[in-house]
């Protein structure tokens, strides 16, 4: 499910579509935007692969920094999943690595990001023949009123 909150009493909520959401913000812990997909990487590797991607549609301010969250673990116990967030093709977020008992772990950064360029994550494992998960991708921010914060769009 991909959800894009508000915060207006309708609450402008749209499960897989674009929501024009009617909201300033700044940093801060308020849902702008989730998707609790889960993710399963059935090819593995050891090199960085592309595993989720969207292109910014809509920022104001732009450039302003975002704070993104998302979670990984490995399927298999004793193995690792790593991750990092790219942008426009390029390594940009801090390397993260998940422990190996196969529990979710959630890592937050906040990143500078403007209209029109690509939020991606790229996963990897410690094993090849061990599957990668990530779900639970979250843009937050505090809201406040004023013009349109952020869209995401399928690249």
């Amino acid at each position: 499910m991909v959800m894009q909150l508000g915060t207006t009493p309708s609450a402008n909520v749209e499960i897989n579509g674009e929501v024009s959401i009617e909201t300033r913000y700044i940093l801060g812990d308020f849902l702008l935007y989730l998707d609790d997909t889960l993710y399963i990487d059935e090819e593995p590797t050891t090199s960085y692969v592309k595993q989720w991607e969207k292109t910014i549609s809509t920022l104001s301010p732009s450039p302003t920094t975002i704070r993104t969250s998302f979670a990984i673990r490995n399927q298999f116990s004793g193995k690792t999943t790593s991750a990092r967030i790219y942008k426009n093709g390029i390594a940009f977020g801090t390397a993260r690595t998940s422990g190996d008992d196969q529990d979710f772990d959630t890592f937050e950064e906040d990143l500078i990001f403007e209209e029109g360029d690509t939020f991606e994550i790229w996963v990897k494992s410690s094993y090849a023949s061990s599957d990668t998960e990530l779900k639970n991708i979250k843009i937050l921010g505090d809201a406040r009123t004023g013009s349109v914060p952020i869209d995401l769009e399928d690249v």
